[in-house]
C-alpha cells in the first residue's frame, strides 16, 4: 500500500542521514568539511561535489516524499480500517 511504500521511503532516508557523517568524513578527511586540491578523491573538488550533492540530496528527498504521498493521497482512496 501507499502508506508501507512511504514508510520504507522515510526508513531509508533516515539510515542515508545517519550515514551521512561518515560518509562526509571519508570524502573530507576532516570534520570541519573542508576540501583542498588533492590528487586522490579525499579532499578533492571531485569529492567537495559529490559532498555537495550528497547534502543535497538529503534535504530535498524528503520533502519531494512528503509531496509525493500528498498527492497521491489526495487521489487514490483512503481505506478505513
Amino acid at each position: 500500500t501507499l502508506d508501507r511504500l512511504m514508510a520504507a521511503l522515510m526508513k531509508t532516508l533516515i539510515v542515508l542521514a545517519v550515514a551521512w557523517l561518515p560518509l562526509s568524513y571519508a570524502l573530507s578527511g576532516n570534520l570541519a568539511f573542508t576540501f583542498e586540491s588533492n590528487d586522490g578523491l579525499q579532499g578533492s573538488p571531485g569529492a567537495l561535489y559529490l559532498f555537495f550533492y550528497v547534502t543535497m540530496s538529503l534535504v530535498i528527498a524528503p520533502i519531494l516524499v512528503m509531496v509525493l504521498y500528498g498527492a497521491l493521497s489526495w487521489f487514490l482512496p483512503v481505506r478505513r480500517a
